[in-house]
């Protein structure tokens, strides 16, 4: 399966953690090994931070004193919420085009779920688990074991589709809270609010 892999900004989380810190480009360069040229790249966003090695991400994140796996929690949370929309489009319409049986075949048997973790696309993994699982429920099918050092992790903030959202910028905390009770519990459990994925536009 040919998912459509999101590139995202280094969030606010990020930047804060540089300004409460006192950091300048400059500083980072010189406590992490990165070439300033490098970190400069990093901080105005002319770099993909899903590009840079894992070498540089190291570096990055002992300099920031953080693990590997909270920097790129923070980069892969980054626009989620805006990008939430299209990642759920293709895995949905890819869905419709094969049918339940058929793609939960071609998922477990690509190990596309495990790639995803090995390469931190956290929120890109979640999704398509809680996708597989939903599946297997709902096809009477046990649920793959080779995925359940996976399904104890979540996502730190919550997504939910556009729709939701919008929602939410109306102040309508009783709507909000009714998608959340509706939301699908394989998708919930990573903080993915999502209510239907049969009939996606």
């Amino acid at each position: 399966m040919n998912i459509a892999v999101l590139r995202y900004n280094i969030n606010m989380d990020f930047f804060t953690r540089i300004e409460q810190g006192r950091w300048t480009a400059y500083r980072l360069s010189k406590e992490s090994g990165i070439p300033l040229t490098t970190v400069n790249d990093l901080l105005t966003r002319k770099t993909d931070p899903f590009k840079m090695s894992l070498e540089t991400a190291h570096r990055l994140a002992d300099a920031l004193k953080i693990s590997l796996d909270e920097l790129f929690h923070e980069i892969d949370e980054a626009d989620l919420n805006s990008s939430y929309d299209l990642l759920r489009s293709d895995i949905c319409h890819e869905l419709k085009a094969k049918g339940d049986l058929d793609f939960l075949q071609e998922i477990l048997s690509s190990n596309e779920i495990r790639k995803l973790y090995q390469r931190r696309l956290y929120y890109h993994c979640y999704y398509l688990l809680g996708m597989v699982d939903y599946l297997c429920r709902i096809n009477a099918l046990p649920q793959s074991a080779d995925y359940n050092d996976i399904r104890s992790k979540k996502l730190r903030n919550p997504v939910y589709p556009s729709s939701v959202l919008l929602l939410k910028k109306l102040d309508d905390q009783t709507l909000l809270q009714k998608a959340e009770a509706e939301a699908i519990p394989e998708f919930a459990r990573f903080n993915i609010y999502e209510g239907d994925v049969h009939n996606v536009v």
